[in-house]
């Protein structure tokens, strides 16, 4: 939803500034949102996670800058809500690479948890 709405927004030939912004903390507050309920389920670190699921180790969630490439993109957005950085297109990127690392992490979890649940 996010991703398709700053696409849309960029997508005109003089993009509506306050939209954006507006966009961009909704953005980020839903970010906090996603590291503040990982806490509270205790699913805050992939390698939580891999020491609950043993067979994940030999799977995605062991290639290192998981954890990195999470705060590296956040780091991103945030820069741009607080204007250090209005490059709306490197949050776009930023956002599609959080999908795409999203999708892999979910993805192997419930392969190693599948993997698990045979033992």
């Amino acid at each position: 939803m996010y991703y398709s709405r700053l696409l849309d927004l960029l997508s005109h030939s003089e993009p509506d500034e306050d939209q954006l912004q507006i966009l961009i903390r909704n953005i980020y507050h839903e970010l906090i949102i996603i590291e503040l309920q990982s806490v509270i389920r205790d699913v805050d670190s992939p390698r939580l996670v891999m020491e609950t699921l043993g067979s994940a180790r030999d799977g995605v969630l062991t290639k290192p800058g998981l954890d990195a490439g999470w705060r590296a993109n956040k780091s991103i957005i945030f820069n741009c809500l607080v204007g250090v950085n209005k490059n709306y297109k490197e949050v776009a990127n930023a956002l599609f690479e959080i999908a795409s690392r999203n999708a892999l992490y979910y993805r192997t979890f419930a392969l190693a948890y599948a993997e698990e649940t045979k033992n």
